[in-house]
């Protein structure tokens, strides 16, 4: 009976290369995480070897200063296999690169910055008998990278998909893609030794949290490094992007226990977590440096929220859902009280306007306080364990004792 279901699901599936998208053989074992799947679902391989043009010492001799180095993977979405002769074109910039014959491109393009925040480029990949493909608004980083797995859909016509960085998104005028319910206080409940999973389904193709039209299962490591790079800017500070990683792994892994459809656990989109088939060197470095470090109350794995900026001052060019409209905690401070979210004092923030949803963890205070030389686990624990409230999470590592449960408050 199990080789039975083993089977059938095998047969909605594909398996995938996590480094570069190409296919590789199946993996029951993995089969059997998406066994009774009635979508289409790609299961992630994590392969034993990184790719030499991946290994991030290379991939660090090819950084300069004042340009964005994209490189990726190119492969043939049916097949699985890679496709050699693609042209690549930064359209802004003008620069065009060939993918060879392990299907792999590099280019450096010219990175600056409008209002404050990376420009973007748009990326366009042709090859005869495939679908032109278009990257759009992918961000220009001065010094940083960018991996891209892009699988060509065979036929004519176009397909594209939108790279806009989600901090990005909510620059002035901008979208506030993060529309969701509050977390609510909560108290103490009889609840399983926490692990953190080993894999993760993810929905993409979707038009609201809930209805995507197909699955991806990822190694929850995988899943943290493909999102990162889309919630935090990979051009920041390390302890910023370790905090960020550990905030992101929580909140996803989350999600095993709270899943959005019985199909998957969380969407791809900004509404849930953006997650898209790209990477960079220097978020990949803070994900394997905090793997499996998450945030835990309850003695389950919290949902780390977190959002752009927090500081408890408003505008009106910004974009700030906070549910607290008054936005009692003061500039220098964050924090969402009827939310559960406590006043915390934050300075490094003093004189920023609040915008995303301005609960949990700010984004940008990451990165002004690993400026201020202070730690990743010290940003951890400011934004989640300091205050009480939903701010009463502790910081737990693979080789850590689980901490004794308590109600949240107390």
């Amino acid at each position: 009976m199990l080789t039975t279901t083993l089977l059938l699901a095998a047969s909605l599936l594909s398996f995938r290369d996590a480094a570069t998208g190409f296919a590789v053989p199946a993996d029951t074992r993995l089969a059997a995480h998406a066994a009774g799947e009635s979508v289409p679902a790609t299961v992630w391989v994590k392969s034993p070897d990184t790719p030499e043009e991946l290994r991030p010492s290379v991939v660090l001799a090819q950084l300069r200063p004042a340009q964005m180095f994209f490189h990726g993977h190119i492969s043939d979405t049916a097949t699985g296999l890679p496709l050699e002769g693609a042209l690549v074109t930064a359209r802004s910039s003008g620069v065009t690169a060939r993918s060879d014959g392990g299907g792999y491109f590099s280019m450096h393009v010219a990175a600056y910055e409008e209002e404050g925040l990376p420009a973007g480029e748009d990326l366009t990949v042709v090859i005869d008998g495939y679908r032109a493909h278009t990257i759009r608004n992918t961000a220009l980083m001065s010094g940083s990278d960018t991996h891209f797995i892009i699988r060509m859909e065979s036929g004519a016509g176009e397909t594209s998909r939108d790279d806009s960085h989600k901090i990005w998104l909510h620059r002035p005028g901008g979208e506030h893609p993060h529309e969701e319910q509050a977390a609510i206080e909560t108290s103490v409940k009889a609840l399983p030794i926490v692990t953190v999973p080993e894999t993760i389904r993810v929905g993409f193709d979707c038009t609201t949290a809930t209805t995507c039209k197909f699955v991806e299962i990822f190694p929850i490591e995988t899943y943290v490094k493909r999102g990162l790079n889309d919630e935090w800017f990979p051009s920041w500070s390390q302890d910023s992007l370790r905090a960020g990683a550990v905030a992101y792994r929580s909140y996803g892994a989350w999600h095993l226990a709270h899943p959005r459809t019985v199909s998957y656990d969380i969407c791809s989109t900004p509404s849930c977590q953006a997650n898209d088939p790209d990477t960079s060197v220097s978020t990949d470095i803070a994900v394997d440096a905090t793997t499996g470090y998450v945030v835990v109350q309850n003695g389950e794995i919290f949902r780390a929220e977190y959002s752009a900026e927090l500081n408890n001052l408003r505008r009106p060019d910004r974009s700030c859902s906070n549910i607290d409209p008054q936005l009692v905690c003061g500039d220098g401070s964050a924090g969402s009280p009827p939310a559960f979210w406590p006043c915390l004092p934050d300075p490094v923030c003093t004189g920023s306007s609040c915008f995303g949803h301005g609960r949990g963890m700010c984004q940008w205070g990451t990165e002004r306080w690993a400026r201020q030389f202070k730690d990743w686990r010290w940003i951890v624990r400011h934004y989640y364990s300091d205050g009480g409230g939903l701010r009463s999470s502790v910081l737990v590592g693979p080789n850590d004792h689980l901490p004794r449960r308590r109600a949240v408050g107390r």
